[in-house]
């Protein structure tokens, strides 16, 4: 995936969620982590998100990759982009 993908990806969350950053959240304890980050992943705001992100790159082809999959394979999907996301973008 490309880095434009992602750019557009974090924009649209942040447009959607109508947040200003994306921010770790605290405290928590979650399988031993320090904290984690709401996304909100596989929300109906996710796959909007995701939608106009793939087409505002030009990356139909995500989606319709994305689409096919049966939900359980969409879910891993969604986490792992979260998680690159939040690597990219996420604030403390």
């Amino acid at each position: 995936i490309k880095s434009e993908f992602y750019d557009s990806m974090h924009m649209e969350l942040l447009r959607i969620y109508g947040i200003e950053k994306i921010t770790k959240i605290y405290p928590v304890s979650y399988s031993g982590e320090d904290g984690y980050y709401d996304l909100r992943s596989s929300s109906p705001e996710w796959r909007a998100a995701f939608y106009n992100a793939c087409y505002m790159t030009r990356s139909l082809w995500l989606y319709i990759y994305w689409d096919g999959l049966d939900w359980s394979s969409q879910d891993d999907f969604d986490s792992i982009l979260e998680e690159r996301i939040i690597e990219r973008y996420a604030t403390q």
